[in-house]
Parts: C-alpha cells; structure tokens; sequence
C-alpha cells in the first residue's frame, strides 16, 4: 500500500472519530478549549 493512501486512511478515521465525538458530546469544542486556557495558565504562571 502507497504511503499517501495510509495517509488517507487514517484521516478519514480520524475525522470521523472527531466527528462522532462532536455528535455525541455537543459542547466538546468548550470543554477542550476551557481545559487548553486552565493548562496554559497551570504553566505560564500567571494567578
């Protein structure tokens, strides 16, 4: 198998992971980017 059709396979089932994601959990986005903020501030330092 050609290197760039495993490469399609795989983001072909990570989209669709995502996207599964995303139906079943409707405020992952929030949640993801609310835990980015609280880990950045945890290592930056900053009260």
């Amino acid at each position: 198998m050609s290197r760039l059709k495993i490469v399609a396979i795989v983001y072909v089932v990570k989209t669709l992971l995502f996207g599964i994601a995303w139906l079943m959990v409707p405020d992952l986005p929030q949640r993801a980017m609310t835990k980015a903020r609280a880990t950045w501030t945890a290592v930056s330092g900053r009260p």
